[in-house]
C-alpha cells in the first residue's frame, strides 16, 4: 500500500464439513492503513494466515478474525505484524468459539524493528469452550527490539460462565438459547466493528446457522 492509501480485505469462509481450506494473505504496508476482516465457520480442517509488514511511516494495521467451530473441526489462525519503521500502528484481535470435540489454535506475532520507534501494537487473542472436550491453544509471540514502543499482549481461554448462564436461565431462557445468547455477545463487538454492512450480515446470518445446528453445548 502507498502512503495514504486504504485497503479493506474482508474473507467469509463457510465451506462444505468434508473440505480442507488453506489460505496465505500478505500486505506491505508503506504508509497507508490495512483493514483485515475474517470469519471462518466451515471447512473439518482450515489453517489460515495473516501477515502484514508495516515498511512505511506512520503504517497502520488492523485485524480481526473470528471463527466458530463444532463437531471435530479444527481451526489454526496465524496472525503476524512486522513493524519496520516509525510511529507503525497495529491492532489485532482473534476470537473463536468452540463446541462440540472441536480444537482450535491461535498464533499470533509482533515484531518491532530497532527503528522503529514509537510504535504501538496490541494483541488479543480469546476462546470460549462451549463443552468439556474442545479445546484450544493460544500463544502469543513479541519480539521488541528498542525501548520506544508501546506494546502490549494478551490470551484468555476459558468455559462458559457459569454464573452468566444461570442468569440468562433465571430470566426464562432454556440452556440451549442461553449459550446461544452468550455466543452471540462473545462476536458482536468483532462484527459490530467490521466497515462493511454486507460482511457483518452474511458473517450473523452463518453465526446463527452454525448456533442452530451446533448440539454440542
Amino acid at each position: 500500500l502507498s502512503k495514504g492509501s486504504r485497503l479493506n480485505y474482508f474473507l467469509i469462509q463457510d465451506n462444505s464439513a468434508d473440505s480442507v481450506f488453506y489460505s496465505r494473505k500478505h500486505c506491505a504496508n508503506n504508509g497507508g492503513k490495512i483493514n483485515w476482516r475474517t470469519a471462518e465457520f466451515g471447512s473439518s480442517f482450515s489453517k489460515s494466515t495473516i501477515e502484514t509488514s508495516l515498511t512505511g511511516r506512520e503504517s497502520e494495521n488492523d485485524c480481526t478474525s473470528i471463527f466458530y467451530s463444532n463437531g471435530v473441526q479444527h481451526f489454526d489462525l496465524s496472525t503476524a505484524c512486522i513493524h519496520g519503521e516509525k510511529n507503525t500502528v497495529s491492532n489485532t484481535m482473534a476470537y473463536g468459539a468452540l463446541g462440540g470435540s472441536s480444537t482450535g489454535v491461535f498464533k499470533g506475532g509482533i515484531s518491532i524493528l530497532s527503528n522503529a520507534t514509537g510504535a504501538v501494537s496490541d494483541l488479543r487473542e480469546k476462546a470460549l469452550l462451549l463443552s468439556k472436550q474442545s479445546k484450544a491453544d493460544a500463544v502469543p509471540s513479541l519480539d521488541i527490539n528498542n525501548n520506544e514502543v508501546t506494546a502490549g499482549h494478551g490470551a484468555a481461554i476459558g468455559h462458559v460462565d457459569e454464573e452468566q448462564l444461570f442468569y440468562l436461565q433465571s430470566r426464562g431462557l432454556d440452556e440451549k438459547t442461553a449459550m446461544q445468547t452468550l455466543v452471540r455477545g462473545f462476536f458482536n463487538p468483532l462484527l459490530a466493528a467490521s466497515e462493511s454492512a454486507a460482511f457483518k450480515e452474511i458473517a450473523t446470518e452463518l453465526l446463527e446457522k452454525k448456533l442452530a445446528e451446533n448440539n454440542g453445548f
